[in-house]
C-alpha cells in the first residue's frame, strides 16, 4: 500500500501538515493505520477521489485559516499520541 495513493476511495497520508490541511478542508478522518515501526498514517474518507489533488495545492501553497489549521494538527497529534500510548493493536482508532 502507496501512501497518498486512493484505496478504496480512501486517501492515506503521513505527513501531519498534509493531514492537518485535508481536515481543514473536511476531508473525514477515518484513523490511523501503521506505517512502519512505530509510525502511523492518516486514512481519510474520499468518496469523491480528490484527496490526492488537495494535497497537491497545500504542497503548492494553498492556504486554510492559520487558527483553523494549528487547531487541526493539535487534534492529529493528541490522536497520534494517544495511539502511542493505546498501543492496543487497534487498526482504526477514531470515527467521527
Amino acid at each position: 500500500m502507496e501512501l497518498g495513493k486512493e484505496i478504496d476511495r480512501e486517501h492515506v497520508e503521513s505527513d501531519l501538515g498534509t493531514a492537518a490541511f485535508l481536515v481543514v478542508r473536511g476531508f473525514r478522518l477515518l484513523g490511523l493505520m501503521p506505517n512502519g515501526g512505530s509510525r502511523y498514517a492518516f486514512r481519510f474518507d474520499d468518496p469523491d477521489g480528490k484527496a490526492t489533488e488537495e494535497a497537491m495545492e497545500y504542497l503548492q501553497g494553498a492556504s486554510v485559516p492559520a487558527k483553523a489549521l494549528v487547531s487541526a494538527e493539535r487534534d492529529l497529534k493528541t490522536l497520534l499520541y494517544s495511539r502511542k500510548r493505546d498501543g492496543n493493536g487497534r487498526k482504526t482508532i477514531y470515527r467521527k
